[in-house]
């Protein structure tokens, strides 16, 4: 008969070993990402294989707000999927409903332009104001562990880091689903989840019934 507490001993030694393993393996990881990252910086060759150690180590890296100081992600209703999210978050630091210019002053040149020039392509089609917003922001070709990429040529231009977004999202097919709710008291921009986009308010118990009790009293006075 074993002795008490032997089981439970077992598995402790059990869970160290595996502890250890998965350590050492992560050590492994982290030094061959190392050494990518090295020989990147010295311009020597890099392997197939290591390059995808790293490219999988960043990708369990969450994206970076980069404009967090002057946008907010994840405010309801209707946020967008991913990257499309910053875009969306952008358009409402114009709060129609509050009334309020959530764009301070310190924020980086141009980024006013562009959600003012994004807003009127998104919500009515116009092209000009964004157009002129896309020409003075240069971008550049990169090829990456993941294929031909546009990038910005200044990695600190936070407006082409924007439009390098609003292009991958527009062919996506998902920059097309941002829509300003069409309660003109509200104007919120939403993403429209419906199969077939047919949304119309941001939110359904909110707008939407502020929307159709305002459309069936002017039946009712039409009507009397």
């Amino acid at each position: 008969m074993s002795q008490p507490g032997a089981s439970a001993g077992r598995a402790d030694d059990w869970f160290d070993d595996l502890l250890d393993d998965r350590f050492d393996d992560r050590l492994d990881e982290l030094r061959d990402a190392r050494a990518v990252l090295g020989a990147v910086m010295v311009g020597s060759n890099v392997t197939s294989e290591q390059r995808t150690t790293v490219t999988t180590m960043l990708g369990t890296v969450p994206p970076v707000n980069t404009l967090e100081p002057w946008i907010t992600l994840g405010t309801e209703p209707g946020v967008a999927p991913g990257r499309l999210e910053r875009v969306r978050a952008l358009l409402n630091t114009d709060d129609r409903f509050h009334g309020v210019e959530r764009l301070g002053a310190q924020a980086p040149a141009g980024l006013r332009e562009l959600r003012d020039g994004l807003r009127a392509y998104v919500v009515a089609g116009e092209q000009e104001a964004l157009d002129r917003v896309a020409a003075g922001h240069r971008l550049v070709l990169r090829v990456t562990a993941d294929g031909p990429a546009l990038v910005p040529s200044d990695e600190e231009d936070h407006v082409a880091g924007l439009l390098v977004d609003v292009l991958e999202e527009h062919r996506a097919g998902r920059l097309q689903r941002l829509k300003a709710c069409a309660n003109p008291a509200c104007q919120w921009v939403y993403y429209d989840a419906s199969r077939n986009r047919s949304g119309r308010w941001c939110s359904m118990g909110e707008c939407g019934d502020v929307m159709k009790a305002r459309a069936y009293r002017a039946r009712s006075r039409a009507g009397a």
